[in-house]
C-alpha cells in the first residue's frame, strides 16, 4: 500500500472479525471473508489457499488494519460485493440490466465459481427488456437455457440483431446464425412441442464442431515429405511436434519466417541425439511439417482442402510468420469462387479487411443464408456487418427494379430494420414473399455468371404476373433492352457507394 493511498471498509456481512482472509477491490474496498467459504465455492481459491504459506509473510501480504492475509483482486467493490453475496448466506443480489450482472459473470468464471454462474443465470431469466443483450450474454458463458429463453422472446417481439446493435461484443457469427435461424421458425404448436421433446432440441451457446481434416492431407501423410528434415548438415536446431516427431531445422530460417518465435520459446530439457536444442511445437507431426515446407524456400503446396488451408492459417497466425501468412492468403483466394462467405469469416476472424471486403462482394450474391463452421471463430458483428452490407447492395437493386418491372410486379418499399425482411436474412431459397423480392434475390446470384444484362431477362421471363391485367406483361422490345442498358449501368454505379 502506498503511504497516503486510503482503504475503505466493505458493508456487513463482510465486515466481520471472525474472517480470516482480506479480498482488497481494485477501488481499494477491504472485503473480510473466511477462506473455508471460498473453498466451497470456488475452484480457483480452493486451489490457492491450498498451497502452503510461508511461516513469515511479507508486508505486502498482510493487512496492515487486521493483520490477515491480503489478496487484492482486479474486481471493483461493486462487482466483488455482488459476487460474494452468491457466496454467503445471504439474499442473493438483484440486477435491473445485462450491462450490471456481466462483469459479477466474468468474475465468477474467473474464480471457477459454478454455483454462482448458475444462480446468475436464473437472474437473467428476469431481465425481460433486453431480449437480444441477454442472448449475448448467456451465448458468451455458455448458459443454454437463458439463450433458449431469450432467443423465445426475440422472435416473440419480432427483433433481430443488425449492425451497430451495442452490447452484442461477446457473441459469435454462429450464435448469430442460429438466433436468426430460430426467428425465422414460426413458434411450435403444443403438438409439435410435444413431439420436438422427443427429438435433440434447438442450441444457441454451443456447436458441435466438425474435427479438423489435417490428417487428411495426402501430402502430410506421406512419409518421404519427412526425409527433407531427417538430419543434415545445415541443421543446428531441432522442432519436436506434440507426438515426438523430430525435425531438423535451419534456426536462421526458422528466425526469418517466424521473426518472434524465439523470444517465446525456450530449449526443452537435453539435447537431441545429434546434441542439437531441442524446441517444442504445440502441433502434431501432420501441421509442423506442413509449416516447415511453408517456411523453408521449397515449392508451394496445393493446401487446395479449405479445411486443412483453415486449420494451417490459425496455426501461421499463432507462431507470427508473416510471409508464410501471405502464401496463405493467395490460397484463400482461390476458394472465393465456390466458397466466399467462408473466407470472409476468416479474414474477419484474423482482421484482414481488405481480403475480406473482396470475399464480401462476392459472397453478398447468394441469395441464401447457409451456416459456414467458420462463424464459430468469427464475431458476431463481422456477421453483422456482412449483412448489412449485403442489404445495401439488394437495395440498390431492389429500388432500381423499377425500371424493369411492370407496376403490377412492383411493391412499394416498406423495409423495417426490425423485421425479418427477406432481403436481409433468409434460410429458404425457394420461397418469395413477392416477385420484387424474388427478382432482387434471383438476378444477384445469377450475375456472376450471366452478368446483369442476361440475369435480368432470364429472371424476368420466369416471373409470373400476379394478374391478368396488361400493366402486369413484360415485353421484350427495343424500349426494354434499352431500359435493361440503363438499369445495369444504374446498378453499378450505385454498388460503388456501398460501403463495406
Amino acid at each position: 500500500m502506498s503511504e497516503g493511498e486510503r482503504i475503505y471498509a466493505a458493508k456487513a456481512p463482510f465486515d466481520k472479525h471472525s474472517a480470516d482472509l482480506v479480498l482488497r477491490s481494485s477501488d481499494n474496498v477491504n472485503f473480510r471473508v473466511h477462506k473455508q467459504v471460498l473453498s466451497l465455492v470456488s475452484d480457483f481459491f480452493d486451489s490457492m489457499l491450498s498451497v502452503p504459506q510461508p511461516t513469515q509473510a511479507e508486508s505486502q501480504d498482510l493487512d496492515v488494519y487486521s493483520g490477515l492475509p491480503l489478496v487484492r483482486v482486479t474486481e471493483k467493490s461493486w462487482t466483488l460485493d455482488r459476487l460474494l453475496r452468491f457466496c454467503y448466506p445471504t439474499a442473493d443480489p438483484e440486477f435491473r440490466t445485462v450491462a450490471h450482472i456481466r462483469p459479477v459473470l466474468m468474475a465468477a468464471a474467473k474464480y471457477q465459481m459454478d454455483e454462482v454462474i448458475s444462480l446468475s443465470e436464473k437472474q437473467l431469466f428476469l431481465l425481460e427488456d433486453s431480449p437480444l443483450h441477454v442472448y449475448a450474454l448467456a451465448c458468451e458463458f455458455n448458459l443454454e437455457n437463458a439463450a433458449k429463453a431469450a432467443a423465445e422472446r426475440c422472435r416473440a417481439r419480432a427483433m433481430r440483431p443488425i449492425h451497430g446493435t451495442p452490447g452484442l461484443d461477446g457473441v459469435t457469427a454462429g450464435q448469430i446464425y442460429r438466433l436468426l435461424q430460430f426467428c425465422s421458425q414460426k413458434p411450435a404448436s403444443k403438438t409439435a412441442k410435444a413431439s420436438a421433446q422427443r427429438t435433440p432440441s434447438f442450441k444457441f451457446a454451443s456447436c458441435v464442431q466438425r474435427q479438423s481434416s489435417v490428417l487428411s492431407c495426402s501430402y502430410a501423410k506421406s512419409k518421404a515429405n519427412l526425409l527433407e528434415f531427417k538430419p543434415h548438415a545445415h541443421a543446428d536446431m531441432v522442432i519436436l511436434s506434440m507426438d515426438d516427431k523430430q525435425f531438423h531445422v535451419n534456426r536462421y530460417i526458422v528466425s526469418l519466417a517466424a521473426p518472434s518465435f524465439f523470444d517465446h520459446h525456450r530449449p526443452i530439457a537435453g539435447p537431441s541425439s545429434a546434441g542439437l536444442p531441442v524446441y517444442r511445437f504445440a502441433e502434431n507431426s501432420e501441421m509442423t511439417l506442413i509449416l516447415l515446407r511453408l517456411m523453408y524456400p521449397l515449392p508451394e503446396l496445393g493446401l487446395t482442402d479449405i479445411d486443412v488451408l483453415g486449420a494451417v492459417t490459425a496455426a501461421a497466425v499463432k507462431y507470427n510468420m508473416p510471409k508464410v501468412i501471405e502464401t496463405l492468403k493467395r490460397r484463400w483466394t482461390d476458394q472465393l469462387e465456390t466458397a466466399p462467405l467462408r473466407v470472409y469469416f476468416t479474414m474477419m476472424r484474423y482482421g484482414w479487411e481488405r481480403e475480406a471486403e473482396r470475399a464480401a462482394v462476392l459472397a453478398s450474391y447468394t441469395k441464401s443464408d447457409l451456416y459456414v463452421p467458420e462463424m464459430e471463430q468469427a464475431s458476431g458483428d463481422a456477421y453483422l456487418r456482412f449483412l448489412f452490407f449485403r442489404l445495401s447492395n439488394r437495395m440498390v437493386v431492389f429500388l432500381l427494379s423499377k425500371l424493369l418491372l411492370p407496376p403490377g410486379l412492383h411493391r412499394d418499399v416498406a423495409w423495417d430494420k426490425t423485421s425479418l425482411n427477406p432481403l436481409y436474412w433468409r434460410l429458404d431459397c425457394e420461397e418469395y414473399a413477392n416477385n420484387a423480392d424474388r427478382f432482387v434475390l434471383d438476378v444477384m446470384e445469377s450475375v456472376p455468371k450471366r452478368g446483369w444484362q442476361e440475369s435480368c431477362t432470364h429472371v424476368l421471363l420466369a416471373l409470373r404476373p400476379s394478374n391478368n391485367r396488361s400493366s402486369s406483361t413484360i415485353r421484350l422490345d427495343e424500349d426494354f433492352l434499352g431500359k435493361l442498358v440503363v438499369f445495369e449501368q444504374k446498378v453499378k454505379r450505385g454498388l460503388q457507394y456501398v460501403k463495406f
